[in-house]
């Protein structure tokens, strides 16, 4: 995901695979997300489920717990 947006290869081999889920009607998370041009990328290609440092830092269960209570609507799609 990191050369997604600047990087050719990473752009077509993200677009087939994104195509080949779809095609198998799978739910895909595109993990390691860290900017806002991926997350609009990845939106643009029907991607719903994101994850990474865009949206939080990796933290222990109990400060997640915490940090969870305090942002619920994160859980929602790729946004």
């Amino acid at each position: 995901i990191d050369t997604l947006t600047t990087n050719s290869t990473s752009y077509t081999i993200a677009e087939h695979i994104i195509e080949m889920a779809r095609s198998l009607h799978l739910k895909t998370v595109a993990e390691g997300v860290e900017t806002a041009d991926q997350v609009n990328w990845l939106r643009k290609r029907g991607v719903r489920y994101c994850q990474g440092w865009h949206f939080a830092k990796a933290m222990p269960p109990q400060e997640f717990r915490q940090w969870l209570a305090n942002a619920p609507g994160l859980l929602s799609p790729c946004m």
